[in-house]
């Protein structure tokens, strides 16, 4: 009596495409995504920058200042004075030892 041996069949893998980034030494491979999620994820992406761009082209910057709190500028005539404009206030002076000093 003869035996046949029959060769096990594994079933077939789908076939995925992968994907291979390489940074540096290190070479991270992954499944490529299906193409409607990467779709998905430009237009997020652009919806993102294009809110950036909106908020930040914007020239300028807006200060909320409380009362009593000082700002300090650079006279146009003299860098080396400085000019404080404080409880609508304008003094001209200068800073010695960290502390403003008027000028006379």
């Amino acid at each position: 009596m003869a035996t046949t041996i029959k060769k096990q069949t594994t079933p077939k893998r789908q076939r995925t495409k992968n994907l291979k980034v390489r940074f540096g030494d290190v070479t991270v491979s992954s499944e490529k995504p299906p193409t409607e999620m990467v779709t998905v994820n430009v237009k997020r992406s652009r919806e993102v920058l294009q809110r950036f761009v909106d908020n930040v082209s914007k020239p300028g910057v807006t200060l909320r200042i409380k009362k009593s709190t000082p700002q300090y500028s650079v006279a146009e005539d003299d860098p080396d004075v400085f000019v404080r404009l404080m409880d609508q206030r304008v003094e001209r002076g200068r800073f010695v030892n960290g502390s403003f000093v008027l000028i006379e």
